[in-house]
Protein backbone atom coordinates (compact mmCIF):
# COMPACT_ATOMS: atom_id res chain seq x y z
CA UNK A 1 0.00 0.00 0.00
CA UNK A 2 1.24 3.49 -1.19
CA UNK A 3 0.06 7.11 -0.86
CA UNK A 4 1.28 9.95 -2.73
CA UNK A 5 0.59 13.87 -2.12
CA UNK A 6 -2.61 13.80 -3.90
CA UNK A 7 -3.41 11.11 -1.06
CA UNK A 8 -2.68 13.53 1.95
CA UNK A 9 -4.56 16.46 1.26
CA UNK A 10 -4.92 17.10 4.54
CA UNK A 11 -1.27 18.05 5.38
CA UNK A 12 -1.01 19.78 1.95
CA UNK A 13 -0.30 24.06 1.68
CA UNK A 14 -2.87 24.29 -0.41
CA UNK A 15 -5.70 22.97 2.53
CA UNK A 16 -3.38 25.60 5.22
CA UNK A 17 -3.97 28.39 3.23
CA UNK A 18 -7.86 27.82 2.37
CA UNK A 19 -8.48 27.44 6.05
CA UNK A 20 -5.83 30.87 6.67
CA UNK A 21 -7.86 32.57 4.08
CA UNK A 22 -11.35 31.61 5.70
CA UNK A 23 -10.05 33.35 8.55
CA UNK A 24 -9.04 36.48 7.12
CA UNK A 25 -12.35 36.75 5.43
CA UNK A 26 -14.27 36.26 8.03
CA UNK A 27 -13.07 36.81 11.65
CA UNK A 28 -9.96 39.83 10.95
CA UNK A 29 -7.38 40.31 8.56
CA UNK A 30 -4.60 39.43 10.95
CA UNK A 31 -5.37 36.18 12.47
CA UNK A 32 -4.61 32.61 10.46
CA UNK A 33 -4.48 28.99 11.53
CA UNK A 34 -0.69 28.75 10.89
CA UNK A 35 2.16 30.31 9.02
CA UNK A 36 5.33 29.64 7.10
CA UNK A 37 3.78 26.00 6.44
CA UNK A 38 5.56 24.45 3.81
CA UNK A 39 5.38 20.38 4.04
CA UNK A 40 8.66 18.50 2.96
CA UNK A 41 7.47 16.64 -0.46
CA UNK A 42 6.71 13.11 -0.28
CA UNK A 43 9.46 10.91 -2.53
CA UNK A 44 8.26 10.04 -6.01
CA UNK A 45 9.70 6.94 -5.60
CA UNK A 46 10.27 4.85 -2.45
CA UNK A 47 8.94 2.80 0.54
CA UNK A 48 6.29 3.23 2.73
CA UNK A 49 9.12 3.60 5.65
CA UNK A 50 9.68 6.97 3.72
CA UNK A 51 6.34 8.43 3.06
CA UNK A 52 5.46 7.29 6.82
CA UNK A 53 8.28 9.54 8.49
CA UNK A 54 8.17 12.19 5.80
CA UNK A 55 4.22 12.54 6.67
CA UNK A 56 5.22 12.56 10.55
CA UNK A 57 7.51 15.22 9.80
CA UNK A 58 5.36 17.70 8.30
CA UNK A 59 2.36 16.70 10.69
CA UNK A 60 5.07 17.69 13.24
CA UNK A 61 6.10 20.98 12.06
CA UNK A 62 2.00 21.65 10.84
CA UNK A 63 1.10 21.70 14.57
CA UNK A 64 3.95 22.40 16.62
CA UNK A 65 6.20 24.78 14.02
CA UNK A 66 3.22 26.78 12.49
CA UNK A 67 0.16 26.70 14.11
CA UNK A 68 0.51 29.82 17.17
CA UNK A 69 -0.38 27.90 20.02
CA UNK A 70 -2.94 25.09 19.00
CA UNK A 71 -2.56 22.76 22.09
CA UNK A 72 -0.73 23.09 25.14
CA UNK A 73 -0.03 23.24 28.79
CA UNK A 74 -0.78 27.01 28.88
CA UNK A 75 -3.52 29.48 27.34
CA UNK A 76 -4.28 27.53 23.34
CA UNK A 77 -6.53 28.16 20.53
CA UNK A 78 -8.10 25.35 21.86
CA UNK A 79 -8.74 26.17 25.12
CA UNK A 80 -10.59 29.31 23.67
CA UNK A 81 -12.61 28.03 21.13
CA UNK A 82 -13.58 25.12 24.12
CA UNK A 83 -14.31 27.91 26.62
CA UNK A 84 -16.54 30.23 24.53
CA UNK A 85 -18.84 27.22 23.28
CA UNK A 86 -16.92 27.14 19.89
CA UNK A 87 -15.51 23.57 19.58
CA UNK A 88 -16.76 20.85 21.44
CA UNK A 89 -14.97 19.28 24.05
CA UNK A 90 -14.78 15.50 22.14
CA UNK A 91 -13.14 17.39 19.06
CA UNK A 92 -11.04 19.12 21.29
CA UNK A 93 -9.80 15.79 22.90
CA UNK A 94 -9.20 14.32 19.69
CA UNK A 95 -7.15 17.13 18.30
CA UNK A 96 -5.21 16.75 21.14
CA UNK A 97 -4.49 13.24 20.97
CA UNK A 98 -3.49 13.62 17.67
CA UNK A 99 -1.02 16.37 18.68
CA UNK A 100 0.06 13.75 21.59
CA UNK A 101 0.71 11.14 19.39
CA UNK A 102 2.57 13.05 16.45
CA UNK A 103 4.76 14.60 19.40
CA UNK A 104 5.85 10.71 20.06
CA UNK A 105 6.11 9.69 15.92
CA UNK A 106 8.57 12.18 15.87
CA UNK A 107 10.83 11.98 18.93
CA UNK A 108 11.48 8.73 17.74
CA UNK A 109 12.50 9.82 14.67
CA UNK A 110 14.62 12.61 15.07
CA UNK A 111 16.19 11.98 17.98
CA UNK A 112 17.21 8.71 16.63
CA UNK A 113 15.56 6.38 19.13
CA UNK A 114 15.77 2.81 17.84
CA UNK A 115 11.74 2.02 17.75
CA UNK A 116 12.63 -1.78 18.34
CA UNK A 117 14.32 -1.53 21.35
CA UNK A 118 13.98 2.45 23.03
CA UNK A 119 14.09 2.33 26.57
CA UNK A 120 13.96 6.13 26.55
CA UNK A 121 11.24 5.91 24.34
CA UNK A 122 9.01 3.81 25.99
CA UNK A 123 6.88 6.19 27.40
CA UNK A 124 6.22 7.68 24.03
CA UNK A 125 6.12 4.06 22.21
CA UNK A 126 3.15 3.46 24.39
CA UNK A 127 1.56 6.10 23.71
CA UNK A 128 1.83 6.09 19.92
CA UNK A 129 0.53 1.98 20.23
CA UNK A 130 -2.40 2.98 22.60
CA UNK A 131 -3.87 5.42 20.09
CA UNK A 132 -3.54 2.77 17.26
CA UNK A 133 -4.47 0.09 19.32
CA UNK A 134 -5.32 -3.12 17.08
CA UNK A 135 -3.84 -2.38 13.91
CA UNK A 136 0.10 -2.17 14.59
CA UNK A 137 1.71 -5.21 15.75
CA UNK A 138 1.91 -7.30 19.20
CA UNK A 139 4.08 -5.50 21.71
CA UNK A 140 4.88 -6.41 25.37
CA UNK A 141 7.76 -6.04 28.17
CA UNK A 142 10.70 -8.53 28.04
CA UNK A 143 10.73 -11.48 30.22
CA UNK A 144 13.09 -9.47 32.89
CA UNK A 145 12.03 -7.44 36.09
CA UNK A 146 13.59 -3.94 34.59
CA UNK A 147 10.81 -2.17 33.61
CA UNK A 148 12.46 0.46 31.57
CA UNK A 149 13.69 -2.29 28.48
CA UNK A 150 10.52 -2.15 26.52
CA UNK A 151 10.16 -4.58 23.29
CA UNK A 152 8.37 -4.12 20.36
CA UNK A 153 8.75 -7.73 18.49
CA UNK A 154 8.03 -6.72 15.08
CA UNK A 155 7.98 -2.62 14.73
CA UNK A 156 7.29 -2.11 11.20
CA UNK A 157 7.38 1.61 9.55
CA UNK A 158 5.30 0.46 6.36
CA UNK A 159 2.47 -0.96 8.29
CA UNK A 160 2.95 1.80 10.34
CA UNK A 161 2.42 4.03 7.26
CA UNK A 162 -0.76 2.41 6.54
CA UNK A 163 -1.93 2.83 9.93
CA UNK A 164 -1.05 6.44 9.56
CA UNK A 165 -3.50 6.48 6.46
CA UNK A 166 -5.78 7.20 9.82
CA UNK A 167 -3.80 9.64 11.62
CA UNK A 168 -4.44 11.78 8.05
CA UNK A 169 -8.00 11.20 8.10
CA UNK A 170 -8.39 12.55 11.65
CA UNK A 171 -5.78 15.17 10.89
CA UNK A 172 -8.41 16.50 7.99
CA UNK A 173 -11.14 16.14 10.52
CA UNK A 174 -9.94 18.05 12.49
CA UNK A 175 -9.30 20.75 10.36
CA UNK A 176 -12.97 20.68 9.00
CA UNK A 177 -13.49 20.93 12.71
CA UNK A 178 -11.55 24.10 12.59
CA UNK A 179 -12.74 25.44 9.60
CA UNK A 180 -16.75 24.96 10.55
CA UNK A 181 -16.48 27.19 13.43
CA UNK A 182 -14.93 30.38 11.82
CA UNK A 183 -18.50 31.31 10.42
CA UNK A 184 -19.72 30.96 14.21
CA UNK A 185 -16.98 32.89 15.44
CA UNK A 186 -17.82 35.91 12.93
CA UNK A 187 -21.11 35.96 13.93
CA UNK A 188 -20.64 34.82 17.75
CA UNK A 189 -21.68 38.21 19.77
CA UNK A 190 -18.30 37.08 21.63
CA UNK A 191 -16.29 37.86 18.50
CA UNK A 192 -14.18 40.98 19.85
CA UNK A 193 -13.23 39.01 22.61
CA UNK A 194 -12.88 36.01 20.89
CA UNK A 195 -10.64 37.95 18.53
CA UNK A 196 -8.71 39.57 21.63
CA UNK A 197 -7.52 36.63 23.20
CA UNK A 198 -6.84 34.68 19.69
CA UNK A 199 -4.56 37.70 19.76
CA UNK A 200 -2.85 37.74 22.75
CA UNK A 201 -2.17 33.83 22.02
CA UNK A 202 -0.59 34.85 18.87
CA UNK A 203 1.19 37.67 20.64
CA UNK A 204 3.41 35.56 23.06
CA UNK A 205 4.46 32.99 20.44
CA UNK A 206 5.51 35.25 18.03
CA UNK A 207 7.55 36.84 21.23
CA UNK A 208 8.96 33.81 22.54
CA UNK A 209 9.68 32.15 19.22
CA UNK A 210 10.47 34.36 16.96
CA UNK A 211 11.23 37.67 18.52
CA UNK A 212 15.89 36.96 18.58
CA UNK A 213 15.52 35.58 14.63
CA UNK A 214 13.50 38.63 13.30
CA UNK A 215 15.46 40.70 15.37
CA UNK A 216 18.45 39.29 13.54
CA UNK A 217 16.96 39.03 10.20
CA UNK A 218 15.46 42.82 10.79
CA UNK A 219 19.05 44.02 11.31
CA UNK A 220 20.67 41.93 8.43
CA UNK A 221 18.91 43.75 6.35
CA UNK A 222 20.47 47.56 7.14
CA UNK A 223 23.12 49.53 5.30
CA UNK A 224 25.69 48.68 7.49
CA UNK A 225 25.51 45.06 7.46
CA UNK A 226 25.05 44.91 3.62
CA UNK A 227 28.27 46.99 2.97
CA UNK A 228 30.58 44.97 5.60
CA UNK A 229 28.65 41.62 3.45
CA UNK A 230 28.94 40.51 7.43
CA UNK A 231 25.52 39.86 9.60
CA UNK A 232 25.12 41.31 13.51
CA UNK A 233 26.73 39.14 15.54
CA UNK A 234 24.64 37.47 18.36
CA UNK A 235 25.62 39.71 21.17
CA UNK A 236 24.51 42.62 19.06
CA UNK A 237 21.39 41.28 18.29
CA UNK A 238 20.87 40.02 22.00
CA UNK A 239 21.65 43.94 23.42
CA UNK A 240 19.35 45.36 20.36
CA UNK A 241 16.54 42.70 21.69
CA UNK A 242 17.36 43.55 25.67
CA UNK A 243 16.99 47.37 24.37
CA UNK A 244 13.78 46.86 22.15
CA UNK A 245 12.66 44.79 25.47
CA UNK A 246 13.25 48.00 27.49
CA UNK A 247 11.62 51.35 25.38
CA UNK A 248 8.71 48.53 25.54
CA UNK A 249 8.27 48.27 29.29
CA UNK A 250 9.09 52.65 29.64
CA UNK A 251 5.91 53.15 26.74
CA UNK A 252 3.93 49.89 28.01
CA UNK A 253 4.25 50.35 32.16
CA UNK A 254 2.55 53.57 32.06
CA UNK A 255 -0.63 51.98 31.90
CA UNK A 256 0.69 47.91 32.39
CA UNK A 257 1.55 48.07 36.21
CA UNK A 258 3.56 45.31 37.98
CA UNK A 259 1.97 43.46 40.19
CA UNK A 260 2.99 42.66 43.36
CA UNK A 261 5.13 39.55 43.57
CA UNK A 262 4.93 39.42 40.04
CA UNK A 263 9.29 38.27 38.28
CA UNK A 264 10.80 41.07 35.92
CA UNK A 265 10.56 38.56 32.93
CA UNK A 266 6.86 37.65 33.49
CA UNK A 267 6.18 41.46 33.74
CA UNK A 268 8.31 41.73 30.60
CA UNK A 269 5.92 39.04 28.88
CA UNK A 270 3.16 40.82 29.68
CA UNK A 271 4.08 44.32 28.27
CA UNK A 272 5.41 42.91 24.91
CA UNK A 273 2.16 40.96 24.90
CA UNK A 274 0.24 43.83 25.07
CA UNK A 275 3.02 45.31 22.57
CA UNK A 276 2.73 43.26 19.76
CA UNK A 277 -1.32 42.61 20.43
CA UNK A 278 -1.87 46.02 19.59
CA UNK A 279 0.87 45.61 16.41
CA UNK A 280 -1.55 42.55 15.49
CA UNK A 281 -4.66 44.38 15.76
CA UNK A 282 -3.25 47.30 13.38
CA UNK A 283 -2.16 44.90 10.52
CA UNK A 284 -4.64 44.50 7.53
CA UNK A 285 -2.88 41.60 6.09
CA UNK A 286 -2.16 38.00 8.42
CA UNK A 287 0.06 38.80 11.11
CA UNK A 288 3.05 37.04 9.80
CA UNK A 289 5.78 36.52 12.83
CA UNK A 290 8.37 38.17 11.04
CA UNK A 291 6.55 41.10 10.20
CA UNK A 292 4.95 41.85 13.73
CA UNK A 293 8.39 42.07 14.99
CA UNK A 294 9.45 44.29 12.16
CA UNK A 295 6.87 46.75 13.10
CA UNK A 296 7.56 46.17 16.56
CA UNK A 297 10.73 47.23 16.44
CA UNK A 298 10.41 50.34 14.08
CA UNK A 299 7.28 51.33 16.41
CA UNK A 300 9.95 50.76 19.95
CA UNK A 301 13.09 50.88 18.75
CA UNK A 302 12.91 54.52 16.49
Amino acid sequence: MRIDNADCAALSKRRIEDINAHIKGTISPSLYLAAYYAPKQYPLSGSNDGLFWCAVTNTYGLFRDCMPRLYGNDNSLIDVFVRNGILADEVAEEIRSIVILVDALRSVYAHNANPTVASNAKAKIRITFGYFKETVPDYDFDDTDDEDVFIIPSFSANEWFCCFESICNCIGNCLDSLDAIIPAIGHDSRKTEITNDWVGIMAEWVNSKFLFSAVKNKLAGQDRFIRNGMGPSNAFVKNEVDELKKRIIEQEGVDLNKERNETEERYTSRCLRMASSRVIHSMKTPALPYDVISMLYDTYHA
